[in-house]
């Protein structure tokens, strides 16, 4: 999928009077299969920008627009359904349920799918397989390292075989070896043509990347091929 934006921005109302402008006219097209690296300090906007192009947020000004579609005028509905379909995410904090189990963890997006619970299990089995962690699914989530919650994290993000994944500072919490690891992973994912976009402040991520976007103060400064 061509994700484009166009004219982007976001304000924040705080209280009554004060206004936060998060994004200032971002314009920026990333083609399908590309790896992409956002890269900003924190402040910047660029976990604002994550959001607006999955579908979180709404932009305040401006257009998101998948293979030409403007997802930023569908309702939740619509969005939800979207994102389940096309999107998967990957945040600095996993965003799992730390008492339930792998395997449980990896049905909740496939819940909201198209697909047939009948295929739930051999859909979990090869996404954990794919990372290596096939031998955990029965382990409850508050069990597993820093390195294992976000390999899981990454498989249910794939359980509905997206086209594009965004990533929200994936490895921020992580240690140098799990870091490796999940930079490791999301460029094999790549390579299958799934379109991979990462906010971050590592630079380790600018490394053999497709495009880098410098993104300060809510602009887009440069746009790096």
């Amino acid at each position: 999928m061509i994700i484009e934006l166009k004219n982007v921005s976001k304000t924040y109302h705080v209280g009554k009077k004060e206004k936060i402008k998060a994004l200032n006219d971002v314009s920026l097209k990333i083609e399908q299969g590309l790896f992409a690296c956002v890269l900003g300090v924190s402040g910047s906007g660029k976990s604002t920008l994550l959001h607006i192009m999955g579908a979180i947020e709404e932009p305040s000004n401006g257009s998101v627009t998948y293979d030409g579609i403007d997802i930023s005028k569908y309702n939740d509905k619509k969005r939800s359904k979207f994102r389940n379909k096309n999107i998967g995410f990957l945040f600095q904090d996993y965003a799992l349920i730390p008492y339930k189990s792998v395997e449980d963890n990896l049905r909740v997006p496939l819940y909201f799918s198209d697909y047939k619970l009948k295929d739930f299990d051999s859909i979990i089995n090869e996404k954990l397989g794919e990372i290596g962690l096939l031998e955990y699914r029965k382990r409850r989530i508050n069990s597993l390292s820093g390195g294992q919650k976000q390999k899981v994290a990454l498989a249910r993000a794939l359980v509905c075989n997206p086209s594009v994944i965004l990533c929200d500072e994936p490895t921020g919490a992580l240690d140098t070896c799990s870091t490796k690891e999940i930079v490791d992973l999301l460029h094999r994912i790549n390579e299958r043509g799934t379109t991979i976009v990462v906010v971050t402040h590592n630079p380790l991520f600018a490394e053999n990347t497709d495009l880098n976007i410098q993104i300060e103060d809510g602009y887009v400064r440069k746009c790096m091929y």
